[in-house]
């Protein structure tokens, strides 16, 4: 019975990050709760890449923004928690898709920003790749969409798996 409430809960918190994910894949030109907590790790990525110079500072907010939950990622994958951490890799992509779209927007700078001026068109423009911003931009976000659904097929092969694992469902 405790196996069977143990599955129930983690094929249900499946069900939901998978559901969010594809929610976020049809409106990912949207702004979402995530990208918010993104925001957050964006933002503090400028100071501490500070300390590398100031080109390293301006590539900061994106680093940190992918870092973070790559970080994550790896810390679940090697505690043995790997249904968590292919949930959190849901949040990589998402931060790609964000990345994407932050790149993109470096030619025409249409996005609101915090404050300051806009850390891709600024990269893009001393790299002499400013028109080619857009076309990189759709390649992330491209990236981060197939990162969100390789994060789904991870957590129902990982699911499988254990259910396999347990003996349940005739061992298919």
């Amino acid at each position: 019975m405790e196996i069977m409430n143990r599955s129930f809960g983690r094929i249900s918190a499946a069900v939901l990050a998978a559901s969010y994910g594809m929610y976020y894949l049809a409106t990912w030109q949207e702004w979402h709760f995530i990208d918010s907590v993104t925001l957050i790790m964006h933002e503090a990525g400028h100071p501490l890449f500070l300390v590398f110079g100031q080109m390293f500072s301006l590539l900061g907010g994106t680093l940190m923004q992918l870092l973070v939950p790559a970080m994550f990622v790896i810390y679940f994958f090697r505690s043995g928690q790997v249904l968590s951490s292919a949930f959190v890799l849901y949040w990589v992509g998402f931060s790609l898709i964000n990345a994407g779209i932050y790149i993109a927007d470096a030619e025409m700078q249409v996005l609101p920003l915090i404050g300051g001026e806009h850390d891709w068109a600024l990269l893009c423009f001393q790299w002499g790749i400013l028109d080619r911003c857009s076309s990189i931009g759709r390649f992330v976000v491209s990236l981060g969409q197939a990162v969100v659904l390789s994060a789904g097929l991870w957590s129902w092969y990982t699911l499988r798996k254990e259910w396999r694992e347990l003996g349940g469902a005739d061992n298919r």
